[in-house]
C-alpha cells in the first residue's frame, strides 16, 4: 500500500540577498573619523575576508580607527536567514602633511617688501600681520616680534601649519 500526504507551503526557499551597499570613507588624522554605512537588512561587519570575526552589527558603524593607515571592513546582509557574500567597504585615514617653516632673519621696519619663501612644501598659504600675497611687508607690521603662519594642503585635502617668529627692528 501507498499512502499520500500534501502540505503546502511546507517548505519555504528564500533567495540568498545581494551584498549591502556603501561607500568607502576618507579622513585626515586629528579630524573627525565619519562612520562608515552599509543600505541592507541585519547589516554585519567583520575583519576578515573569511567572516570569521565580526566586530559590529547595524548599519552605520564608528570602527574607532585613528590612526593613518587603510582599514577594510566586509559587510553581509542577512535577509530571512540567509546572509549575503561580502561587500568590502574602507576607511582610509590620510596622515597630516609635513610642514616647515624655517626661521626668519630679522629685518628692518623700512625693508622692502619681500616675498616669503621659506614654507614647505611649496605651494602653501603665508599669513601673519604685515603678510599679503605672500608678501611680507616689515613697515605694515610695524617694529617688534611677530608670529608668521605658513598653511599647506596636500591632494587629499589634508593641511597643517607651521609656525615662525620674525623681528622687525626699528630703522
Amino acid at each position: 500500500g501507498s499512502d499520500d500526504t500534501t502540505k503546502t507551503n511546507y517548505i519555504a526557499v528564500h533567495v540568498i540577498p545581494g551584498p549591502p551597499a556603501g561607500d568607502d570613507q576618507e579622513a585626515c588624522v586629528n579630524q573627525e573619523i565619519p562612520p562608515l554605512e552599509a543600505t541592507g537588512e541585519n547589516i554585519a561587519w567583520y575583519s576578515d575576508p573569511s567572516l570569521d570575526t565580526l566586530v559590529f552589527q547595524g548599519n552605520s558603524f564608528e570602527t574607532g580607527d585613528t590612526l593613518p593607515g587603510v582599514y577594510p571592513y566586509y559587510v553581509t546582509q542577512n535577509v530571512n536567514g540567509c546572509e549575503s557574500s561580502s561587500v568590502v567597504i574602507t576607511l582610509t585615514i590620510f596622515a597630516l602633511p609635513e610642514v616647515t617653516l624655517a626661521p626668519c632673519d630679522p629685518v628692518c621696519v623700512n625693508t622692502e617688501p619681500f616675498d616669503l619663501t621659506n614654507g614647505q612644501p611649496a605651494g602653501g598659504t603665508y599669513f601673519g600681520p604685515g603678510v599679503e600675497a605672500g608678501l611680507f611687508n616689515p613697515f605694515d607690521a610695524g617694529a617688534g616680534v611677530h608670529t608668521l603662519g605658513y598653511t599647506y594642503s596636500d591632494e587629499n585635502s589634508c593641511s597643517d601649519t607651521a609656525y615662525q617668529d620674525i623681528t622687525v627692528l626699528e630703522a
